[in-house]
């Protein structure tokens, strides 16, 4: 997931042109595949506005929701084994 301002989008180049959605769904796309999210976009808008002074924040959150499936798996199993010691406690009463 990809958090972003207004700012990104609305970034200027010395021309006055937008960096726009487009651009940006590109620069994401790349920087999924590399695993450089952040990076990739951020560079890209460097590239894009060349110094430019920006008349607006330029905010990007890059949350990896990857690996949820293995930590889910993992936390099922804590769970099963503690309900079993928790089983056994009350079974000794």
């Amino acid at each position: 997931m990809v958090l972003i301002s207004d700012g990104i989008v609305e970034a200027r180049n010395e021309q006055g042109e937008m960096y726009e959605f487009e651009r940006f769904e590109q620069a994401a796309k790349r920087g999924v595949i590399s695993r450089t999210v952040s990076e990739t976009v951020l560079a890209s808008v460097d590239d894009f506005c060349q110094e430019m002074p920006q008349e607006d924040d330029i905010s990007l959150i890059d949350i990896p929701c990857g690996g949820w499936e293995q930590s889910f798996a993992i936390n099922n199993t804590t769970d099963n084994i503690a309900e079993v010691h928790l089983n056994d406690l009350y079974d000794d009463s």
